[in-house]
């Protein structure tokens, strides 16, 4: 149990328990310093200029554990040999830093990190290297190394190695923050609740969040609880929040010992069973009390005091953190059926919780997924109803439920996952389903291990008519890939392409719960391609200007290109961290060719570029290549947008979308070839008879009739519409529609022309 003391000067520590005929048992008492505050770095997010193999990642740096021998425990960080090597920690908000230790390697190579300089601030030029200094490095006969930053403020810490060719090594790095508060205060954004009716009007819930300090000698800006058992005062913030400090401000000299021995709690439940942050000890000439809770996850902060015939009273509570991503976002929506034609699933991770919701055929065991692209560790998934009701459901994260938390609101619920890592989130209701607007899923880290990160969907998806592409699925004839094929570009265009994940999203919806079939997707030679497309003049996109000797494919997974400050391309192997090339080709772009100093593998600055920009650099001459080898830092490599693939599209289109399963079956000597399997892609012999995706080009089409007998007859226009719709599914096209459109004026014996449009 870990109390808060608020910086009390003290030679003195008394613990004692009131009453008669007690014992006291103790294991344990640890007293710190109020220099040493709370390690912060346990909850954040490292990167590094580059990393030297998969068991020296940067996140080894923040895992916390103390070892210094990483020959022994696999516990550190290390650097590839480069200039200016570098580590940094994002706090994911901004501290007022008292502190920082250093844990170097003592197994070996425990100088190099002498003369690294320790960083601290909120911004990330030069990838944050440009931060005010806290310190540099001098190393001693001490594996840990601690040094005072005078209270410095910032999101960021970096440890750079100002040094040419040279490792950066780092076991553990620790944060230590005071209690001064930074940052902004979201507690007004919440719901405040009281145990029981207030103690007057001018004392209701809300004064504690009004941001009113209030007078230090009576309660006119206080929220206050009549005497009652273990009054509380709760605030829900409605969404999830990385909780770092809490202040609590009391009623002055009036009754702030109301205050004493109060406890602050925070979690997901709305109940008192949350995780304790702080222990209120009201001191004389004290108003304001200020307490670093570490890292606590939540949604509602509880000020309780326990005891029999209390009373309440807090003056004002402030709230700091970081608010966490809701990673549903991200993601894909699928659904069991929908009862109206525009209920689509994508509306419950649009954002908006009232307005844009899903409602289920009437039938029991409806279920929602949403696909993160990639596994998360998730916190939570908080559900929004259009209505408050009693529901009956289950989430799982992938094949793990999660914990339902009691509520103050049916229409917003909240379920601990407990960090149950996984890729796809799955509510089933065992009756029959409510209107269901959101499902939002929290999480604190993704899954490092995962190696095929896909770029977040903008939410643009396609139903209109207007839209040039539609896929039909053909589930009755079962063929063999390039049977299908023949099949797709006889009576369609051809087997379907999937560009991205709009397009994977709108096959989805058109399937329903279709599963296994064929997708124009096989494997070929292997060739080098870029992933920017339709940006070529003659020859351009063969350009070429490999180092000596390059490629030389040393390695099967060195698949992905680079250029040098000397203009000369390399092959790589995709997971390296480096910097990367970004082309812009949007109306009204500053720049069209931009140096992004941020290492990134190739896959992840293919979706930054992506989602800020266009797409990866493509280099078309030798001119380009000039210009580009300038944009190169020295000793640096940067990423640019060519790949080794040997997957193409039947039609010949040129798309780099991928959406394979991470869990690929063995596959023997070709030809293989890809189909789509409960979501996701995965590959197969080609000779294999499945169902199989077409796709066609969407037309309006407009048909004019004339005739001599009477064309307004309804029961002529119902003959001509059938035997179109007839004519059309011998065709294999079933998404159609066709609707009648008198023009002219009536003329006997001959009628006006009637327009059918399909």
């Amino acid at each position: 149990m870990t109390f808060h003391c608020n910086q009390k000067q003290v030679r003195y520590v008394h613990i004692i328990r009131p009453g008669s005929a007690s014992i006291i048992q103790v294991c344990e008492v640890k007293v710190f310093a109020a220099t040493t505050g709370v390690n912060v770095a346990l909850g954040g997010v490292a990167a590094a200029s580059s990393q030297y193999d998969f068991n020296r990642q940067p996140s080894l740096a923040i895992d916390g554990k103390p070892y210094s021998d990483h020959s022994l425990y696999r516990s550190c960080y290390s650097s590839l040999t480069e200039s200016n090597p570098w580590w940094r920690l994002d706090m994911r908000g901004p501290y007022d830093i008292s502190s920082i230790e250093v844990l170097r390697r003592t197994d070996c190579c425990g100088n190099v990190v002498n003369g690294a300089e320790i960083r601290i601030g909120n911004s990330l030029e030069n990838n944050g290297n440009n931060n005010p200094r806290c310190a540099v490095i001098t190393v001693t006969s001490n594996a840990i190394m601690i040094f005072n930053c005078n209270h410095m403020q910032g999101r960021y810490v970096n440890i750079i190695l100002p040094r040419v060719n040279n490792i950066l090594h780092l076991c553990e790095v620790k944060v230590y923050t005071t209690t001064q508060l930074t940052g902004a205060n979201f507690a007004p954004r919440g719901i405040p609740t009281l145990s029981s009716a207030p103690a007057s009007v001018e004392n209701s819930e809300h004064m504690a969040i009004d941001e009113l300090p209030g007078p230090t000698d009576n309660l006119e800006t206080c929220a206050s609880v009549a005497l009652q058992d273990n009054p509380w005062w709760q605030l829900d913030l409605r969404s999830i929040y990385r909780i770092t400090a809490v202040s609590i401000l009391s009623s002055g000299d009036c009754c702030s010992e109301q205050l004493n021995g109060a406890e602050v709690r925070i979690g997901l439940s709305k109940d008192l069973t949350n995780q304790r942050c702080a222990i209120i000890s009201v001191s004389e000439g004290e108003q304001k009390y200020n307490y670093q809770c570490g890292i606590m996850e939540g949604r509602f902060v509880h000020v309780y005091l326990p005891g029999l015939q209390k009373t309440l009273t807090v003056c004002e509570v402030e709230v700091y953190g970081t608010l966490l991503e809701n990673v549903a976002l991200r993601g894909l929506a699928f659904h069991s059926s929908s009862s109206l034609e525009n209920s689509v699933a994508s509306k419950v991770i649009d954002g908006n919780r009232s307005s844009t919701c899903i409602v289920a055929n009437e039938q029991p065991g409806p279920w929602v997924t949403v696909d993160l692209l990639v596994p998360y560790s998730v916190t939570a998934v908080q559900l929004a109803y259009s209505a408050d009701c009693c529901y009956s459901y289950d989430v799982r994260v992938d094949n793990t439920s999660c914990e339902v938390i009691s509520s103050s609101s049916y229409s917003l619920v909240t379920l601990d996952c407990g960090g149950i890592v996984g890729r796809y989130v799955t509510v089933i209701h065992h009756g029959v389903a409510p209107p269901l607007c959101e499902v939002e899923v929290y999480s604190t880290l993704e899954n490092l291990q995962n190696s095929f990160p896909q770029l977040p969907p903008p939410h643009d998806y396609c139903y209109d008519v207007s839209c040039g592409r539609d896929y039909m699925l053909i589930p009755d004839e079962p063929k063999t890939w390039f049977e299908a094929q023949s099949y797709c570009r006889e009576k369609h265009a051809d087997l379907a392409t999937i560009n991205d994940v709009q397009d994977m999203y709108r096959v989805m919806e058109k399937i329903g719960n279709y599963s296994d079939f064929w997708i124009g997707l096989y494997e070929d030679v292997a060739t080098w391609r870029w992933s920017l497309s339709g940006y070529y003049g003659e020859s351009e996109a063969e350009f070429r200007n490999w180092g000596a000797g390059e490629p030389n494919l040393e390695s099967a997974t060195q698949d992905c290109a680079g250029i040098q400050q000397t203009g000369e391309w390399r092959d790589l192997q995709c997971d390296l961290l480096n910097f990367f090339l970004c082309f812009d080709g949007r109306t009204g772009a500053l720049k069209s060719k931009i140096l992004v100093e941020t290492a990134m593998n190739w896959s992840d600055a293919q979706g930054y570029c992506r989602k800020h920009h266009t797409d990866l650099l493509s280099v078309r001459n030798q001119a380009e290549n000039q210009e580009v080898q300038s944009m190169v830092p020295e000793g640096k490599l940067a990423w640019i947008g060519l790949f080794q693939d040997s997957w193409k599209w039947s039609d010949g289109s040129y798309s780099s979308f991928r959406y394979l399963s991470q869990e690929q079956p063995l596959l023997g000597e070709g030809p293989n070839c890809a189909h789509v399997y409960d979501r996701k892609w995965n590959v197969r012999s080609c000779d294999t008879k499945s169902m199989f995706l077409c796709y066609t080009f969407k037309k309006k089409t407009i048909v004019r009739i004339s005739a001599d007998f009477d064309m307004s007859d309804p029961a002529v226009q119902q003959q001509i519409v059938s035997q179109l719709e007839a004519k059309m599914r011998n065709m294999g096209i079933t998404d159609f529609k066709i609707n009648w459109k008198m023009s002219g004026q009536q003329k006997q014996p001959k009628q006006p022309p009637i327009e059918l449009t399909c």
